[in-house]
């Protein structure tokens, strides 16, 4: 039994951690190293591509997202001087959505162990199972005992029977295996999939921030993710199917200018204060063939009024989203940006007026060799997976994958998880 239980320990014992962000205008690689001592994360690569063959969620071309993907792995490995072989999978879009699920089990007076947590989850993965969807992660929100108030860690307690309420995160299936392939075409072995919207959360929030409550708005470039976080952990999750390239595409459309021209002046001179230069003129390329004609004067209000009207219809569609889930009280309270579209100008201020009382731009967790240029709300979500596998033993997290995977070991996993509760 002893020797079953090495066994498995240290294959799970990796100093390495990769995690991979695939976006919709971006790829991004880490690479870290952990030591076992005091579990402090030290960068050792990173690498980053632009993201083509995938939209909101969506592989598109498979083979160009591979080459992108692998492009943006090699850079990490050459800067870490060292190959990888799995990674986690940071999931934006996919039509992700979460929704809560009771579940209740006996326990006949006993002591609740880990195994118990495992059945209560279990029967609530069930109840959400659906053909189209997979499930990425099973989240207990809060626990009750022989209908008593509720609790967060029941471990150790007696109960005749234990409730929980659990947030399921599910995405769709088809989604999630076109990725899986598009990753194993790289000869790199999924770990674990995660969603942005806990990523990101644990990625930049600070921790009274995810114990009192506070959303966390991801403004990505084909979808904007929402994750709303209380009691130090994920309660609901949404995506948006808005976002930056929406608005790149509004400025292309509304002042006739190639969409390259129009992310660029958008980055570079866009304000969401549409007063703000509103006479100040800028020089746009204009589309067509006549060479008298390739250039254009636009007003700064002009082009900051149509970036204001596009976020403005983000903000609203997720404000609506979150009032009519309950959890607008949140809202109102604390939101932290992050993402690319969080650099927008005056995105904090039109917020403030918009959706919540304090707003704040998020940056992920600095780590020890982290490149200045990574401490950005690009890499939020990268950083936060990475992080992931400390915060998920506060709250338990699964994938349907490594549910399977579970199932198919039989006996043999049921020996190891009681080895794992007990030894």
């Amino acid at each position: 039994m002893k020797k079953i239980f090495n066994i498995l320990r240290k294959s799970q014992d990796n100093p390495l951690m990769t995690s991979i962000d695939i976006g919709s205008s971006k790829i991004a690689c880490v690479i870290c190293s952990k030591t076992k001592e005091n579990k402090k994360i030290n960068v050792l690569g990173l690498g980053q591509h632009a993201s083509i063959g995938f939209d909101s969620g969506t592989v598109t071309n498979a083979e160009k997202l591979s080459l992108c993907i692998g492009n943006a792995i090699s850079t990490a490995e050459k800067m870490a001087g060292i190959s990888v072989n799995d990674a986690i999978i940071v999931i934006n879009g996919g039509q992700q959505s979460s929704e809560i699920f009771s579940s209740e089990i006996s326990v006949a007076g006993n002591d609740i162990s880990e195994w118990d947590i495992h059945r209560l989850l279990n029967n609530a993965i069930k109840n959400a199972s659906n053909d189209n969807r997979t499930i990425l992660h099973a989240i207990p929100i809060r626990y009750k005992l022989d209908g008593s108030t509720a609790i967060r860690n029941p471990l150790g307690m007696i109960a005749d029977k234990l409730y929980a309420e659990i947030n399921i995160c599910s995405i769709r299936e088809s989604a999630l295996s076109n990725i899986a392939r598009v990753i194993e075409k790289n000869h790199i072995k999924v770990k674990k999939f995660i969603s942005s919207s806990l990523a990101n959360g644990v990625g930049c929030l600070l921790n009274e921030e995810k114990s009192l409550g506070a959303i966390v708005i991801d403004l990505g470039a084909s979808t904007s993710n929402v994750g709303v976080f209380l009691d130090n952990c994920l309660n609901y999750s949404f995506e948006i199917p808005i976002g930056g390239n929406h608005i790149s595409k509004d400025i292309a459309s509304g002042l006739a200018t190639p969409l390259m021209d129009a992310e660029r002046v958008k980055v570079l001179n866009g304000n969401l204060f549409s007063s703000y230069n509103s006479f100040e003129t800028i020089n746009i390329p204009t589309l067509g063939d006549d060479p008298s004609n390739l250039v254009q004067k636009v007003s700064s209000g002009l082009l900051n009024e149509i970036i204001k009207s596009r976020t403005l219809e983000i903000l609203e569609l997720i404000s609506s989203k979150l009032k009519s889930s309950n959890f607008n009280h949140i809202a109102v309270t604390k939101v932290v940006f992050t993402g690319g579209g969080s650099l927008l100008t005056g995105l904090s201020e039109i917020a403030s007026d918009n959706i919540a009382k304090h707003v704040r731009i998020g940056k992920p967790i600095r780590l020890q060799g982290m490149p200045d240029a990574a401490f950005n709300p690009f890499f939020t979500s990268l950083i936060g997976s990475i992080y992931s596998d400390l915060y998920f033993k506060k709250t338990y997290t699964e994938n349907s994958k490594f549910i399977k995977s579970q199932k198919n070991m039989g006996g043999l996993y049921k020996i190891y998880q009681w080895l794992e509760t007990h030894v």
